[in-house]
């Protein structure tokens, strides 16, 4: 229980700065793409629809990608740290004789 807990602070700790890294990177990128600043609201009519799609697509994506890369790295961190895997990334046992 301690175990898990542990592990939601440690992987929200990490999500929440990698999310903000990425973020800032992907606003960096879209400033030296577009030459202006990312959609405030892309759901705004004011916005060019290419616009709010393309950067709805790139957090998206981007977002997720650090997410899922950001998972991992703290998972193999903890299982050096404490020498087991961490909560909820247990190995996965299929036994393919009962499929």
């Amino acid at each position: 229980m301690v175990a898990k807990l542990g592990w939601k602070v440690v992987a929200g700790v990490a999500g929440a700065v990698a999310a903000s890294v990425t973020r800032s990177a992907i606003e960096g990128a879209w400033r030296s793409w577009r030459g202006a600043p990312p959609p405030d609201d892309p759901t705004r009519r004011s916005v060019a629809l290419t616009d709010a799609i393309t950067w709805t697509i790139a957090t998206t994506a981007g977002l997720a990608v650090a997410r899922l890369v950001t998972d991992r790295v703290v998972a193999r961190g903890w299982e050096v740290a404490f020498g087991t895997p961490a909560p909820g990334h247990e190995p996965a046992t299929i036994d393919l004789r009962q499929a």
